[in-house]
């Protein structure tokens, strides 16, 4: 990178410095909070599920 596009960036940071909104700063305001017990529920069910699944395909139906 050359001088001329050096100055160029660095004229153009000073420039937007202020402009440009700092997006994580704002994100880190609005924090939610959220209810791990619903999520305990919904990876117990797919455990059950997934069990289920294997009962289902070790007793394999054979139609004649």
């Amino acid at each position: 990178m050359g001088a001329a596009r050096f100055e160029e960036l660095q004229i153009m940071k000073f420039a937007w410095r202020n402009t440009i909104t700092d997006l994580a700063a704002w994100n880190s305001a609005d924090v939610e909070e959220v209810d791990l017990g619903y999520y305990e529920e919904l990876l117990e069910t797919d455990v059950m599920l997934a069990e289920f699944d294997k009962e289902v395909e070790a007793d394999e139906m054979v139609f004649d």
